[in-house]
Order: structure tokens, then sequence, then C-alpha cells
């Protein structure tokens, strides 16, 4: 029989393979090297494809239930937490990252701020063109803080309630249902609706410049008696939404803490007693404050979100108890109030309110059943930025005295 010409090659190969065993071994130790290699390659191409998507799958849900957190913590750490799931969430999902991303800085950890799509497919096929304006109002460059200066940081401390839900930032031992006061009867009589005071404990608390990124810590100044540029002008502006809708108002202008800052809320209280005795149809106090959230770094937290296309500060009610054993016996009342009013505001505004904050003092808050502290913004807040969050936080009050459904 005739051998064709690939036998007698082959024939030869192996008869010199044969007369060079170690050539032999060599040829064989190649050829399990390639099958294996190839089965492993394989094997781990699986698992990276079963891995990653289970990883995507895990790390949505804990940005969920990140989204979901209900712990009172600290305002720094609850903001990280909340951003950092939100934008965790949508990094998941949108796709990788490009040049275009916006790394936010707190105390060494990084939170990505804007994704986009490796596909170009448009944006807003993906997400509610609201959401990234929503966002975009969050964007913030510390390499544009000059040298020397803490940043103003603007963060969204809502943490995301559901429409009407009650959150809590409870500070005191007392397990309270933000619900339950919600659906409990409102305590003051909305048909022949009582006067409303406004004063203002802190009246020298400010606000910062309009556009301002950073502020010096050393020519900082936080506090003015110019009544058009304090937490006054902010009462003016609410008093002004509660006017238009026929509620009778008292805006007291008293600048309490200008000569003694520790006794502010002393000398509060006796006004308080004072505009009761002379104006017993006052049902409601509130004391309108700003915040100061400053982390220990220097950095300045700005609450802020957006309403009707206009930057607005977030606002947050603070209702005091009897726990630090004080004689206060309306702050349920006063908690029911508060939760009305929450519950109003979560169903109109996503990201308006704050969770209500409860604490042990009692605030002066003792002397009604309507009592509560507001706090509008914060330092790094503009003073537009309260008067917008005033304005609508009025016209949700009017609502809740009016009885409004």
């Amino acid at each position: 029989m005739n051998r064709t010409e690939d036998e007698r090659k082959r024939g030869s190969l192996t008869a010199l393979l044969q007369k060079k065993p170690g050539l032999f071994r060599l040829c064989c130790f190649y050829r399990g090297f390639l099958r294996v290699s190839v089965v492993l390659l394989c094997l781990f191409g699986t698992l990276g494809l079963l891995g990653g998507g289970a990883y995507v799958l895990l790390e949505s849900a804990r940005a969920d239930s990140l989204f979901r957190a209900r712990a009172s913590a600290p305002v720094q750490s609850d903001t990280q937490t909340f951003l950092g799931a939100a934008l965790l969430k949508k990094s998941l999902w949108l796709g990788s990252v490009s040049p275009n991303v916006f790394l936010l800085q707190h105390g060494g950890s990084a939170l990505l701020h804007s994704m986009t799509n490796p596909e170009n497919t448009p944006m807003k096929q993906l997400v509610d063109e609201s959401v990234l304006r929503q966002e975009d109002i969050y964007a913030f460059d510390r390499d544009a803080v000059p040298p020397g200066e803490n940043a103003i940081i603007p963060m969204n401390l809502s943490r995301h309630p559901s429409p009407g839900e009650i959150l809590f930032s409870n500070t005191t031992a007392f397990s309270l249902d933000g619900a339950a006061y919600a659906a409990a009867p409102y305590p003051i009589d909305t048909k022949e609706v009582p006067t409303v005071l406004i004063l203002h404990t802190h009246a020298t608390e400010s606000y910062a410049p309009q556009d301002a990124i950073s502020y010096n810590p050393d020519t900082v100044k936080t506090r003015t008696s110019d009544t058009e540029a304090n937490v006054v002008a902010v009462g003016d502006t609410l008093a002004a939404a509660l006017s238009e809708r026929g509620i009778s108002v008292i805006h007291c202008r008293e600048l309490f803490d200008a000569q003694s800052y520790p006794k502010a809320y002393e000398t509060a209280a006796a006004a308080i007693r004072a505009y009761l005795r002379e104006n017993p149809q006052i049902g409601y106090v509130f004391d309108v404050h700003r915040d100061a959230l400053c982390r220990q770094n220097g950095d300045e937290i700005k609450p802020l979100t957006e309403i009707g296309g206009e930057p607005c500060a977030q606002v947050m009610l603070v209702v005091g108890t009897n726990e630090a054993g004080a004689n206060h016996p309306h702050w349920e009342q006063n908690l029911t109030v508060a939760a009305h009013i929450q519950s109003r505001l979560t169903t109109l505004y996503s990201n308006f309110a704050r969770p209500i904050n409860i604490r042990s003092a009692t605030f002066n808050e003792q002397y009604t059943k309507g009592s509560l502290l507001l706090e509008i913004g914060s330092f790094g807040n503009t003073l537009a930025e309260a008067q917008t969050a005033a304005k609508h936080l009025g016209q949700v009050i009017a609502d809740v005295i009016l009885g409004a459904p």
C-alpha cells in the first residue's frame, strides 16, 4: 500500500522524536499545557461572568437597603451613606464611568456623582431627567476651594422618605411611631384658626453669601444684627406665606441673642409668656432658626433641594420633650402637629424635609400645643435659598392649620 506524503512526514517526525527522547517529552508537555490552558480560560471566563452578575445584584440590593436606612446617625455619616448608596446604585446599572465623572471627597471617601452610558444611549431613556437635574445641584469641585478656606458642600439630608412617610432623628429614649402621630387627631381647632407667633431665639443667625462654595474660618461672620440678612428676614417670608392664606401672624423681630447668647432661650421664654398673656388667641409658636452642620475638618454642609426649578434649603422640624425632666405637658401634641406637617411635606416634596429631630430639652415648646422649632437651612445655604424654603414651608403649614384635605 502506498503511503501519502502526509503519512511519510508524520513517520519521519515520529522517528526523529524516538531518536531524541528529550524533544519528545517537551512536545508532549507543550501539547498538554495548551489543553489545560484552554480549559482553565473557559472555566475562569464562566466564573467571571457569573461573579460579575452576582456582584451587581448584591451591590444593587445593598444600595437599596442604604436608601431606606432609618438609623439616627450623625449628619455626616448619614449623608455619606445615603448619597453613596444613591450613586452606587446608578453607577451599577447605567454603565461604566467616563472621564467626566465627578468625585466628591469627604474625609478620604470618594462619592461617585455622575455616570454615563457606554452605549451612548440618550440618558433620558435610562433615568428621569428631573433626577439628573436634582443631582446637578449637588455638584461640587473641591479643587475650586481657595487654599486656607473650608468647603461648603451641598447635600441631600432628607433620607428619601416615601410620600407621606414620617422619619425621625430621635436622640431620646422614647420609642416613637411617626405614622401613629400622623394619623392621630389634630390637637388644635382648624375652624376657629388661632394666631401664629413667629420669633427667633437666635435671631442673629445668618447665611452664606450668594454662590459661596467656601468660607475663611478666620474671617467668617456667621451672625449679624442686620434683620435683612439674618433669620428674621426668613421669618418675614414665613409670616407673609401664612398671612396670604388669611392666618393672623405676630412676628417678633427682637434679637434675643444679641446681648447674651447663653441666655437667649431664657429671654425668649419671657417674651413668649408675655405675648400669650396679651394675645390669648395664640395657638402656635414657631421659633425659626438656621442650622449649623460643620464637620470636624471644618466643611459646612448645605442641606439643599430644588423646588420649581429654584434651589431651596431643606427644613427640619425640631420637637422638644420632657425627657430631661422639664415640665412639658404638650410635647406629644407638638409632635402630632409636626407629624401632620411632615406628612404633607413629604407628600408634596420628595426631598424638602429632613427627618423630624426629637430632643430631650423643651426649646420653649411647653407653652402651646402647636409649638415647634423650625430649622430652615444651615449657615452653608444662602438667604435666597432659605427664603424659598420659608415660602414653601409656610404654604404647607397653612394647609395644616386650615385643615386642608
